[in-house]
């Protein structure tokens, strides 16, 4: 599990609270890198496994640049979903 310093925090449901996320710690970012892969490959059939796996390179590095990050996580702190938002453009993933 990883600790975060997130900003305002609010329920989403009976288990799952959505925050932003200031710090942005490996071990989140591997778990958010799970969560955009899982999303790719439901939703982005265009892409070979070939091309997702070149883009995927710059999931975490993208991650940890985006102006604001904004995560859903269960009650044990698991990150189930992610937005990541810059000053154009959003993009969100989920399990």
């Amino acid at each position: 599990m990883w600790q975060a310093d997130v900003g305002n925090t609010i329920k989403w449901g009976e288990d799952t609270e959505i925050a932003e996320v200031k710090e942005r710690q490996p071990v989140l970012l591997q778990q958010l890198l799970k969560i955009w892969e899982q999303s790719v490959r439901a939703t982005h059939h265009f892409l070979s496994s070939r091309e997702i796996e070149q883009i995927k390179e710059y999931v975490p590095g993208a991650l940890n640049l985006v102006p604001r990050l904004v995560i859903a996580r269960e009650e044990s702190g698991a990150p189930v979903g992610f937005m990541a938002v810059s000053y154009t453009h959003l993009r969100a993933h989920e399990t």
